[in-house]
């Protein structure tokens, strides 16, 4: 038999980068390589995630997170992400066919997307929507971008790189520079740590994801290494007064936890599964009836720090357009729209979003954008779980627990269709990542060396 038509199918693994040039090319058996990152792609990788956690936006001048100029918007960040965007389609332009397959690869994101940047039609402030929409479509193709040139686990390792260098500069800057890494509460006195970040929830966030990444990575967690990196971590987060961290921190590692072992042992997943389930109920249940006790021992009011309370009253907004919403980013970013009632209302003057995910989607790009984001996040979770069932690598378990715990902070922070931001980055890498193509590549017995 000719040499180059004894070929063998054999199964993609989702979590490289395979690419293939054509139909014609597979069905001849031949196969293309993974477009390898050069060094400086790493480097350049790092320093946008880190730009993408928001930290050192404070150095930027101008005010960064007032309520944006529906004209001209952020000049500095603009000109920053235009740079970022630009390198990235220089890097890829050879490529810009795969890319494009690769961000289309999940159907519900791509159309999610598509939908958002659609806002504009009936947006009530249609110069941020379509900015921000632009954003989105860059935001998207850095996703497809890390999905092209990097291995999962070397992408792995330089998301660490960039938590660590937030995480590190920060306890270095409340140590060295106070006046800027520490805020101080003028009314209470109070002071809470920031770091390089513009707030303390940011700074506990990247902490809590960093801390997730290092324990699903590691292929054993040894406590003599990894003990203290948890217990460096759980004082930052003390420092910094963000409870809802707090909160999450000892959440994420027991997620770990249930990941490895769901993972390396099959004859008790249904034990795990159903341990889980009872779990999740019994600690709702507790929390549905001591949530006040709960909160307090927290140092927190019942309200969230007016969060339950932007919840409430975002409900009425919503129901006045229920099917489209108001179009990306216009509600919030008007300063004399139906945003300012709400604000008035709620006492909370400064309130740049819902705080909960879902009804921050909802008010965006209405009931039909949260369809289509749970088309997109149940598939790529599903997927996620199957990949977890079918091998043990590192970043099987990273998938799961970070489209678990992203959802979890959902809850109380925003966290989806965020233009230029590192965690919808990460999840469109994950939920790119996880979906593997409905044939199998076809190798050459050549390339196999058989």
């Amino acid at each position: 038999m000719d040499e180059l038509t004894n070929s063998v199918r054999v199964p993609i693994d989702p979590s490289i980068p395979i690419l293939v040039r054509g139909a014609n090319q597979v069905r001849a058996g031949r196969f293309v390589d993974p477009i390898s990152a050069t060094g400086w792609e790493s480097v350049f990788v790092v320093v946008a995630l880190v730009i993408s956690t928001t930290a050192f936006v404070t150095l930027l001048p101008g005010d960064y997170f007032a309520i944006e100029d529906a004209a001209h918007g952020e000049s500095v960040a603009q000109f920053i992400w235009v740079l970022i965007y630009l390198i990235l389609l220089a890097s890829v332009w050879k490529s810009r066919r795969q890319l494009l397959l690769l961000c289309l690869r999940d159907k519900g994101l791509a159309v999610m997307t598509g939908w958002a940047c659609a806002s504009i039609l009936w947006s009530g402030m249609p110069a941020v929507t379509a900015r921000h929409s632009v954003a989105l479509i860059g935001t998207l193709m850095f996703g497809g971008y890390l999905a092209l040139r990097f291995p999962s686990r070397e992408l792995l390792r330089l998301i660490l790189w960039a938590f660590g260098i937030t995480i590190v500069g920060s306890i270095f800057v409340c140590f060295l520079f106070p006046n800027y890494g520490i805020f101080v509460d003028e009314l209470t006195g109070e002071t809470a740590w920031r770091g390089v970040f513009s707030g303390k929830n940011e700074l506990g966030r990247i902490i809590v994801f960093g801390i997730m990444t290092l324990a699903t990575v590691s292929p054993k967690v040894q406590l003599f290494r990894f003990l203290p990196v948890v217990v460096v971590g759980l004082c930052v987060v003390l420092m910094t007064r963000a409870m809802t961290s707090l909160v999450y921190l000892p959440v994420a590692l027991l997620l770990v936890f249930l990941i490895r072992r769901y993972q390396f042992h099959e004859g008790s997943r249904k034990k795990l599964v159903f341990f889980t389930a009872v779990l999740v109920i019994l600690s709702g249940s507790f929390l549905y009836n001591r949530w006040d006790s709960f909160t307090e021992s927290l140092g927190k009011d019942p309200n969230l720090t007016g969060r339950t309370i932007l919840w409430v009253l975002s409900v009425p907004h919503i129901a006045e357009r229920p099917i489209l919403g108001y179009g990306l980013d216009s509600f919030w970013y008007d300063p004399t729209g139906p945003a300012k009632e709400l604000r008035d209302a709620s006492g909370w003057r400064e309130a740049p979003n819902a705080h909960n995910a879902i009804i921050n989607l909802w008010i965006d790009i209405g009931f039909v954008g949260v369809l289509l984001f749970f088309w997109s996040y149940i598939g790529s979770l599903r997927n996620a779980f199957r990949l977890l069932q079918e091998n043990r690598s590192p970043e099987a378990r990273w998938y799961v627990a970070f489209l678990v715990l992203l959802f979890l902070y959902g809850l109380t922070e925003i966290s989806f269709l965020i233009r230029n931001e590192i965690f919808w980055i990460l999840y469109i890498w994950t939920a790119v990542a996880v979906r593997r193509p409905r044939d199998h590549v076809v190798v050459s017995s050549t390339v196999r060396g058989i």
